[in-house]
């Protein structure tokens, strides 16, 4: 397996510049538009509304999401890729991810032929032990490189690609066991989380492109090598993005991101023209920053309603399916206080961390647009100076034991305090385990919606004894959270009662009716 890494140095400004120049839109040749009913097509679009609030997910990855919900519903060894391409852009369509009678039906070709590559490898797979959790990684990376049809990543690299020229300096990674390549791939793809926020699929995709950058028009000597190292290129790329340091470093890159979200929403309204003038480029940041602001608190709003309803659907099945017939087949009763609490509490909790949220003061408009400056311009305000490092820590094997021993007894301390105040109240363990997993899904979500509205955020806050100590209580949550949340993720069980039982003879009710509706036009049409 071939592996490319970026180069340093690589095309910047100008980079910048170009992309920032040209329309990239995706342009597919002339021909009869690809058409759906819209009656219809409001039921499939009121279904992914509901699909959405399950899911949670960014709104930038939703149509990558729904592909590969889509082709794990549709793609086999033996599909056929044009008639599955043909059911996955109609569906899209219908779902409102794609315009109704825009696209030319020559985008169903396009699809199809990207699709007959991921058929070759799903038949290379075909019985093999690995086959499930090999299908699953290709339907990721099929999703992601068809998304990148409808949405080309020319912009999004080449602002990843500046932003890397400028914090490469200052956040730095000190690790022996990598070589300068493999830190420089890790500081891109800590700039791919947190400038374009791509999610493990687009990442995957975007690692796999590193190492095949011919993917998209592989010939048949590519698509051979590809098929016989699956299994090597996938753990891989599990190596690297499970990088144990990924996470600090993302983190400390995060803190550069607010300049290059606004300079790419100025440069995405007035284009490159912009980075030729200083003043031109200050007047349209400083709007671009406004225009943000509003944008981001009526996405907040919108995120905090997701995750509130995300929580109470999951909260009312979980209640329903588990909870109380385990209450009632491990004690006799539900007792009526731990389960009203256990109950009310989650929506309760995220609600108060999303309603406590301030936005960012005058002060961090200024710092944001002096970065946006330093960047193009050179200087920044030294912003670009304050250098991060992230590194592994070297600890004899003693200290390390009694720091993790530590880390232990604040679980046990902060368990076993709330544990305790729940016995008062007449928890059973059972109802207070429910309680630890309950509100360590909720506090990792709402740190997720507090992040997301601290995006323009670069003015660093001062430690205070009510700060730390509210980061000492709320970590053990936090950490049994985001192990919980992954297992959700891949185990959720709304979505997966949604797959099971609702949405494919749903997608077929509505592949009907569409039919009927178009026989029914038909007919009428015969009259005239």
């Amino acid at each position: 397996m071939a592996e490319s890494y970026p180069v340093s140095g690589a095309p910047h400004l100008s980079y910048l510049i170009e992309a920032f120049s040209k329309d990239h839109r995706p342009s597919f040749p002339e021909g009869p538009k690809i058409k759906v009913s819209e009656a219809v097509s409001t039921l499939a679009f009121l279904y992914e509304k509901v699909r959405q609030a399950m899911e949670y997910q960014e709104s930038h990855l939703l149509r990558r999401a729904a592909v590969e919900r889509i082709l794990m519903r549709r793609l086999r060894p033996e599909s056929n890729a044009s008639s599955v391409a043909e059911a996955l852009v109609k569906e899209l369509i219908r779902g409102r991810y794609l315009e109704n009678n825009t696209y030319p039906e020559s985008l169903i070709a396009v699809v199809g032929k990207t699709l007959e590559k991921y058929v070759y490898l799903l038949q290379k797979i075909e019985g093999r032990k690995e086959g499930m959790e090999l299908s699953e990684w290709l339907m990721r990376l099929a999703s992601s490189e068809i998304e990148e049809i409808f949405t080309p990543p020319n912009r999004d690299d080449a602002l990843a690609a500046f932003m890397y020229t400028n914090i490469s300096k200052a956040a730095i990674l000190k690790d022996d066991t990598l070589n300068e390549n493999e830190k420089r791939l890790q500081l891109y793809l800590a700039i791919y989380k947190t400038l374009l926020k791509l999610d493990q699929a687009m990442l995957e995709f975007n690692l796999f492109e590193l190492f095949y950058p011919n993917w998209k028009q592989a010939d048949y000597p590519l698509l051979e090598e590809v098929g016989a190292n699956l299994i090597r290129i996938k753990e891989r790329s599990v190596a690297i993005l499970g990088y144990p340091l990924g996470g600090a470093l993302a983190a400390q890159v995060k803190r550069y991101v607010p300049p290059f979200f606004v300079l790419r929403d100025a440069l995405e309204k007035e284009g490159a023209k912009i980075l030729g003038s200083q003043m031109d480029l200050v007047r349209a940041v400083r709007t671009a920053y406004q225009r943000r602001y509003e944008r981001e608190r009526a996405r907040l709003a919108t995120a905090a309603t997701r995750a509130l309803i995300y929580i109470f659907l999951t909260k009312i099945l979980l209640s329903l399916a588990f909870e109380l017939p385990a209450e009632r087949f491990i004690y006799g009763e539900v007792r009526r206080i731990p389960f009203m609490i256990n109950f009310f509490f989650p929506p309760l909790l995220i609600f108060l961390l999303t309603l406590s949220l301030t936005p960012p003061g005058r002060e961090n408009e200024e710092r944001v647009v002096k970065a946006v400056e330093g960047a193009v311009f050179g200087g920044g305000d030294g912003i670009f100076s304050e250098q991060y490092r992230v590194e592994v820590k070297k600890r004899s094997r003693t200290l390390s034991l009694v720091l993790f021993l530590l880390y232990l007894a604040t679980f046990a301390v902060i368990f076993g305090a709330v544990s305790y105040l729940l016995r008062l109240v007449d928890f059973t363990l059972f109802g207070i385990l429910l309680f630890f997993f309950y509100t360590s899904v909720v506090m990792y979500f709402g740190v997720r919606v507090r992040d997301s509205s601290r995006e323009l955020v670069m003015v660093g806050g001062k430690e205070t004894i009510a700060s730390v100590l509210l980061s000492f209580i709320s970590l053990p949550f936090l950490k049994v959270g985001s192990y919980v949340s992954i297992g959700l993720s891949r185990f959720n069980f709304l979505v997966l009662f949604a797959t099971l039982l609702i949405e494919a003879p749903f997608q077929k009710l509505i592949e009907i009716l569409e039919e009927w509706v178009s026989f029914m036009r038909e007919k009428k049409e015969e009259v005239y």
